[in-house]
C-alpha cells in the first residue's frame, strides 16, 4: 500500500505566487495528485523585494486561501520558495541554560527569548 502526505509549497515570485497542496507518495518519492491550486498577482513584490508587505500579504492570503477551498483543508505547514539576489543564507547556533526543574514549554520560550535578544 503507498504512504502519501499531505504537503504545501508557495512559491512568491516577482510577477505572480503559486500554492500547490499535493498527495506526495512517500515510497516513490513524488507527487501523486494535486489537490489544490491556488495563483494570484505578486503585488507589493519588486525584482524579489517586498516594497509593499501589506500588498504582499493580500497576495499571499488570496492564493493560498484558493488553493485551500480546492483542496477542502487549511494549510498548517509549508514549503516557501523565494529568490533573488539579496537572499542569503545564515547558519546559527545558540546555547541556553536549561535547570533540571524545566519543562517542555518552559524551554521553548527560554530559548526563544535567548534568540531573540541576540537577532541584530
Amino acid at each position: 500500500k503507498n504512504k502519501n502526505e499531505i504537503i504545501s509549497v508557495i512559491d512568491i515570485g516577482t510577477t505572480k505566487i503559486i500554492v500547490l497542496i499535493a498527495e506526495y507518495d512517500l515510497h516513490k518519492n513524488k507527487i501523486s495528485n494535486i489537490i489544490g491550486f491556488g495563483e494570484s498577482k505578486s503585488n507589493g513584490l519588486q525584482k524579489g523585494i517586498v516594497v509593499d508587505i501589506s500588498k504582499t500579504i493580500e497576495s499571499i492570503t488570496n492564493a493560498v486561501e484558493e488553493a485551500e477551498d480546492q483542496a477542502g483543508f487549511e494549510i498548517v505547514e509549508t514549503f516557501v520558495g523565494i529568490s533573488g539576489n539579496h537572499i542569503k543564507g545564515l547558519n546559527y547556533s545558540g546555547v541556553t541554560s536549561i535547570s533540571s526543574d524545566s519543562q517542555n514549554q518552559a524551554i521553548g520560550e527560554s530559548i526563544t527569548k535567548d534568540l531573540s535578544r541576540e537577532t541584530p
